[in-house]
C-alpha cells in the first residue's frame, strides 16, 4: 500500500511538472508569436511608406508649383519628373 501511495505520488509530481513547463513554454511561445505580429506590421508599414515616398514628392513638388502660379507645360513636367527621379537612384530608394 505504502509503494503504490508512492507511485501515485511520483506521477503525481511528474504530471505537475510537465503541466508547469507546458504552461510556461505556451507563455513563452504567446509572447514570441506577438513580437512577431508586431514586428510584422512594423515592417509593412516602413516598407509602405519606403515605396510611398517619392510618390507623395513628385505630387508635393507638383502642386507647390501649380498652387505659386506657374504654369505646368509638358517640358516642366519632364524636367521635374526627371529630377525626381534623379533623387530617387542617387537616394537609394529605386
Amino acid at each position: 500500500m505504502g509503494t503504490d501511495l508512492f507511485r501515485k505520488s511520483k506521477r503525481f509530481n511528474e504530471t505537475c511538472v510537465v503541466d508547469t513547463i507546458s504552461y510556461k513554454v505556451l507563455k513563452a511561445r504567446e509572447g514570441e508569436l506577438s513580437w512577431l505580429k508586431k514586428n510584422f506590421v512594423r515592417s509593412s508599414i516602413s516598407i509602405f511608406v519606403t515605396w510611398l515616398t517619392p510618390m507623395m514628392i513628385t505630387a508635393v513638388i507638383f502642386t507647390t508649383y501649380i498652387l505659386t502660379g506657374n504654369e505646368m507645360t509638358a517640358t516642366t513636367a519632364f524636367t521635374l519628373v526627371s529630377t525626381v527621379n534623379i533623387f530617387q537612384v542617387n537616394g537609394g530608394n529605386k
